[in-house]
């Protein structure tokens, strides 16, 4: 067998040898990379990228947040604003309720909060923030004269 050949051979094998390595390496870190997302993060990609929150769950949110601000029970509403998939779909639904308490409610989360929680809200299906600004400035709570 010609010197050349074995020279190449010796070479090849430990590039090719690594090369199947890595890519190998690589497939298996891409399979498992959906998994890693919360389902929050999912949620907020399928929302950025067109997807619409159920209509339903924003309705049945605004009926049951609407009638915990007619009896006054502010604090439960602000209980139930907790981190998870549920929690746009009831910002969404205190922006459409529209009333001075869900003002009240909403307004910190616009103007005090994170940016991350600033993200989420524009997520709610208001796709600009000058429409949630502005609904949230016609709802921002009276200044108390002390």
């Amino acid at each position: 067998m010609p010197l050349w050949i074995v020279v190449t051979a010796v070479m090849l094998v430990p590039a090719l040898m690594a090369a199947a390595f890595l890519l190998g390496r690589h497939l298996h870190r891409r399979q498992g990379f959906g998994n890693d997302l919360s389902p929050v993060t999912r949620q907020h990609i399928d929302l950025f990228q067109g997807g619409q929150l159920s209509e339903a769950a924003v309705e049945a949110a605004k009926s049951r947040l609407g009638e915990l601000l007619e009896r006054g029970e502010m604090d439960a509403v602000e209980a139930s604003l907790r981190p998870g998939t549920h929690y746009v779909i009831q910002v969404r639904a205190l922006a459409e309720i529209g009333t001075d308490e869900a003002g009240r409610i909403l307004w910190p989360m616009v103007f005090v909060t994170s940016t991350v929680n600033k993200a989420c809200l524009t997520c709610c299906g208001v796709r600009s923030w000058g429409a949630i600004i502005r609904s949230v400035i016609s709802l921002r709570p009276k200044r108390c004269a002390s």
